[in-house]
Order: structure tokens, then sequence, then C-alpha cells
């Protein structure tokens, strides 16, 4: 069976969703904890998603 994992890049960020066998070890660039929320650019800190953008960032993302 098939479960879906969060993959990230060399620097945290969330890159893709993937599909792995339930049976195979976790990859070490995957993450099985959903990015839950509203997060312009998820960023996996070591222990939970966070936001990747600035404030600045976000607020003109905002604005567009």
């Amino acid at each position: 069976m098939l479960k879906q994992v969060y993959k990230i890049d060399e620097n945290g960020y969330f890159s893709e969703n993937v599909l792995i066998n339930e049976k195979d070890d976790l990859p070490d660039d995957c993450i099985e904890i959903q990015p839950m929320g509203k997060f312009y650019r998820p960023k996996w800190n070591g222990q939970e998603w966070v936001e990747g953008l600035s404030e600045e960032e976000i607020k003109r993302i905002q604005e567009e």
C-alpha cells in the first residue's frame, strides 16, 4: 500500500507530494507530517512546519 509524504529541498522548504510504499523506509528528504495551516511557503524546521516567507514578503503578496 502507498502513503503520501512531503518532500523538502536542502533548505527545508516543501517541494512536492510523493507517494512511497508503506513498507519502505522514509527517504531523508521526506516528512510524514502534512503541512497544516495556510502557509505561503511551508518550511520544515526539524520539528514542525513553519512559514518560510518573511512578514514583508507576505505583505507584498497580499498587496498584489
